[in-house]
C-alpha cells in the first residue's frame, strides 16, 4: 500500500513540539536521521555525527510519516536503495568492546514481510569482509526469518535473536539494547519481541573499523530492501535505555487515541469524521465505505479531547456504511471488532454496530450489537447454522443510557465462548452464554456485507440508533493491555 497523502516538510517547530523529540534530544545520539528531507541527497543527521547520503535506486522521498504527531514525512526504502551514513570508526567515541548501545527505528512496513527476503532496516557491517559484520536488524532470509531479527558478530561468535511468524503490514516502533553485561533485547511497540539474556563482547575488529552504517539497506548492496518506509533511525552509543524508558518513549508516540491504533495495526479504522459527502474514510487507505441514506456527519466526537467529530445514525431510516464484499473472516481466523459508541433510542431489535452476515433465510457470519434489552452481545455463526454468542450480563445494565462507551470483541479461532472475550470501557467483562456449540464446521456463507451501523443482507439485519466514533477492525486478538491502551487514550 502506497499512502499518498501530502505532508508537511522539515520545520524545526514540528520537531520541537513533540514530547518524544524532547526525549530523544535529552539522550544525545550519535546518529540521528529523521529521513523527512523532500529532496535532493542529503540527509540530515540531528546527532551529533555528519549528514548521510541517500544513495542507489529507489528511495523515494517525502513519504507520509509514520509518526503522527510530528507530521514528519518518512524515506521509502525498495531495490537497491539505502541511506550511506557514512564510515565511522566507534572508538573514536570511547567505544570499546563492552560498550553498551542503543537503536531506535520506527518504520512502516508497507507489505508483509515474507520468507526468502532481506529487509534490512538498519546494517552496521563491513563492505569488505563478512566477519566485520557486527549489527543487522530486519529479516535475514538465510535464518529463515520472515520477521524481526537482530544479528551480531561477537568475539565469541554470531548471536542472533529471529521472531517467528510473519509481520504483517503495518507501523513499529523498535529499540534494540545491546548490552554487553547483560545480554540483547529486542522491543516491538513497547513490549519486549525478543532477547538473549546472555553477557557477550563485540567483536574487537568492529571497535577498531571503521565500519559504515546504512539505512534501508547494507553498505554492500548486496540485497534488496523491500518497501519499507522509515520515519526514524537513532543510534545512542555508550547507553543502554532501561524498560521504563523503552515504554517511555512508545507512550509518547501514541498518546492520541489514532496513533495508539495506528500502531496496534487495523485491517480497516474509521475515525468517522467526514463533514460532508458519501466516502466513509479508511485511514489504512485500504477499505472506504459509502454512507447510505444520509446520516448525520459531523456531530460532535466520542472521544475526550479530541475534536475529530462522529456520525449519528437514525434505524427508522436505514442509514448505514456499506462496504460490499469485505472483511471475511473463517471460524478458524482470529480477529477482534472496536467501536465507540453512545446512544440513548431504545432499539426495535437490534441495534446494529459492526455486521458482516450473508443473504440468506438464517443469518451466516459474524455482528456486534445491542440485543433489544440494551445488552451488548456478539454472535458469530457458521454455515451449518452452529454458533459462538455471548451477551453482557444483566447486572452490568443497559448500554441505552446515553453514555459513551469503548466496546471491543477478539476471537481467537477456536469457536468458543473461551475463546471469545467482551470488553466494556477498557476492562474484561465475563459475558453470559447464549449459545457456545463448539461444533462450528463451516465457515459462513457468501457473498456477504460488511456494514456500520447496518442493515447488513439477511432478514435479521437492523440498524444503529445514535452515535458511532471510531471503528476499528483488526486480523489479529487484541491483548487486554492493548485495549486498556485504547480506552486510556481516548478517555
Amino acid at each position: 500500500m502506497t499512502i499518498s497523502r501530502s505532508m508537511m516538510m522539515r520545520s524545526d517547530a514540528l520537531l520541537v513540539g513533540s514530547e518524544w523529540f524532547n526525549l530523544v534530544t535529552a539522550d544525545n545520539p550519535q546518529y540521528w536521521f529523521r529521513l523527512s528531507e523532500p529532496s535532493g541527497t542529503v540527509a540530515i543527521n540531528d546527532g551529533s555525527k555528519s549528514n548521510g547520503v541517500y544513495t542507489g535506486t529507489s528511495v523515494a522521498l517525502n513519504q507520509a510519516g509514520v509518526v503522527s504527531a510530528d507530521d514528519i514525512a518518512s524515506a521509502q526504502f525498495s531495490g537497491s536503495g539505502k541511506l550511506d551514513g557514512g564510515t565511522y570508526q566507534m572508538s573514536d567515541d570511547g567505544f570499546t568492546t563492552s560498550t553498551p548501545i542503543t537503536i531506535e527505528l520506527i518504520f512502516r512496513a508497507n507489505t508483509d514481510w515474507s520468507a526468502s527476503e532481506f529487509r534490512p532496516l538498519l546494517a552496521y557491517i563491513s563492505s569488505s569482509s563478512a566477519s566485520l559484520q557486527t549489527i543487522w536488524i530486519g529479516t535475514r532470509a538465510t535464518a529463515g526469518s520472515t520477521n524481526l531479527a537482530f544479528f551480531t558478530r561477537t568475539n565469541s561468535g554470531i548471536v542472533e535473536i529471529s521472531d517467528t511468524g510473519i509481520l504483517p503490514a503495518g507501523n513499529y516502533h523498535i529499540i534494540c539494547v545491546a548490552d554487553p553485561a547483560t545480554g540483547i533485547i529486542l522491543y516491538k511497540n513497547g513490549s519486549v519481541l525478543l532477547n538473549h539474556n546472555s553477557s557477550f563482547l563485540w567483536q574487537s575488529s568492529a571497535v577498531t573499523g571503521p565500519v559504515p552504517l546504512t539505512i534501508g539497506n547494507t553498505s554492500t548492496s548486496a540485497v534488496s530492501s523491500l518497501d519499507n518506509d522509515i520515519s526514524e533511525a537513532i543510534m545512542y552509543f555508550d547507553q543502554a535505555m532501561s524498560p521504563v524508558e523503552v515504554t517511555e518513549r512508545f507512550n509518547a508516540l501514541s498518546s492520541t487515541y489514532p496513533e495508539t491504533i495506528s500502531f496496534d495495526n487495523p485491517i480497516g479504522y474509521w475515525r468517522l469524521g467526514e463533514s460532508s459527502g458519501t466516502v466513509a474514510v479508511d485511514e489504512t487507505g485500504s477499505n472506504n465505505g459509502t454512507y447510505v441514506n444520509t446520516p448525520t456527519l459531523g456531530v460532535t466526537g466520542l472521544l475526550i479531547g479530541d475534536s475529530d467529530t462522529a456520525v449519528s445514525f437514525n434505524q427508522a431510516s436505514a442509514e448505514h456504511i456499506d462496504f460490499d464484499e469485505s472483511f471475511s473472516f473463517s471460524v478458524t481466523d482470529t480477529f477482534s471488532l472496536e467501536a465507540v459508541i453512545n446512544t440513548s433510542s431504545a432499539p426495535g431489535v437490534n441495534n446494529k454496530i459492526i455486521t458482516k452476515q450473508h443473504d440468506s433465510t438464517v443469518f451466516h457470519g459474524y455482528t456486534l450489537h445491542l440485543f433489544s434489552n440494551g445488552r451488548l452481545e456478539f454472535m458469530f455463526r457458521g454455515s451449518d447454522n452452529n454458533e459462538v454468542q455471548i451477551i453482557s450480563t444483566a447486572a452490568f445494565g443497559t448500554l441505552v443510557d446515553g453514555t459513551t462507551r469503548h466496546v471491543v470483541i477478539t476471537y481467537d479461532g477456536t469457536f468458543s465462548v473461551a475463546g471469545t472475550k467482551m470488553y466494556i470501557d477498557g476492562v474484561e467483562h465475563i459475558p453470559d452464554t447464549v449459545s457456545d456449540t463448539l461444533l462450528i464446521t463451516s465457515d459462513p456463507s457468501t457473498p456477504s456485507s460488511f456494514n456500520i451501523a447496518g442493515i447488513g443482507d439477511g432478514q435479521f439485519g437492523q440498524g444503529w440508533n445514535g452515535e458511532l466514533d471510531e471503528i476499528a477492525i483488526y486480523d489479529v486478538v487484541l491483548t487486554p493491555a492493548q485495549v486498556l491502551n485504547h480506552f486510556n487514550a481516548g478517555f
